[in-house]
């Protein structure tokens, strides 16, 4: 038996329960089974159209040193971890050096062990905005105890920010894409701890010294 959901009448066959739905209340079996079908191919097609229009995140890249020089290290660091804060000064000497070498900074946030580490790496984007990252990483490294949200936020009058704006920023989260792409960045070339560098596309893992540096640059 085959009844009608519209009016809760039972038919023999199909065909019947068809005919019955449209004459009585102008649709059939079929119409609503092209109808569904159309449902889901629009959703789908919405659906693609919106994930091939979705560009990737592509993270600012924050370097200094000699931007021209074939020799570059890439390091992914987390501002709350001790080790970073034990390779910041190293590597800060050999950049004053004149060491010909390109440094880049990428966000290694380990959130697990460090609660404050994703907020302090939104934080040093923010103050890109305002052309102020490598101030507000020197300043967040040099007080690494200090990166509660009320401590980045009291940064901005040490390191010329507009307050207004960087907290606007901070609280909104709004660069926490650029720390998730360096993150995922660093995942897929095999990072699991920090700091780690990349020198010319070689890994190494640990803080090195100044004079470890020198080495390695030859």
């Amino acid at each position: 038996m085959e009844r009608c959901s519209d009016c809760n009448k039972e038919f023999e066959t199909s065909e019947s329960l068809n005919t019955h739905r449209k004459d009585a209340h102008g649709k059939s079996d079929v119409w609503m089974k092209y109808a569904i079908a159309g449902v889901i191919i629009i959703l789908i097609a919405g659906a693609l159209f919106f994930f091939l229009i979705q560009k990737p995140v592509v993270a600012p890249e924050h370097a200094k040193g000699n931007l021209d020089s074939n020799n570059i290290i890439v390091e992914y660091s987390d501002f709350q971890c001790p080790a970073c804060g034990a390779a910041y000064p190293e590597v800060k000497k050999l950049l004053t050096s004149g060491a010909d070498v390109k440094f880049v900074y990428k966000h290694f946030p380990l959130r697990s062990i460090h609660a404050n580490a994703q907020k302090a790496a939104e934080a040093s984007e923010c103050a890109a905005e305002q052309d102020k990252f490598w101030e507000m990483h020197d300043k967040m490294f040099e007080n690494q105890k200090k990166l509660s949200v009320a401590d980045l936020k009291e940064y901005t009058k040490q390191i010329g920010l507009d307050a207004e704006k960087f907290n606007s920023c901070l609280d909104s989260g709004r660069t926490s894409d650029f720390v998730e792409a360096n993150l995922q960045e660093g995942l897929n070339k095999g990072v699991g701890a920090t700091p780690t560098f990349f020198f010319n596309g070689q890994k190494i893992e640990g803080a090195l010294s100044f004079e470890e540096w020198k080495r390695t640059l030859g």
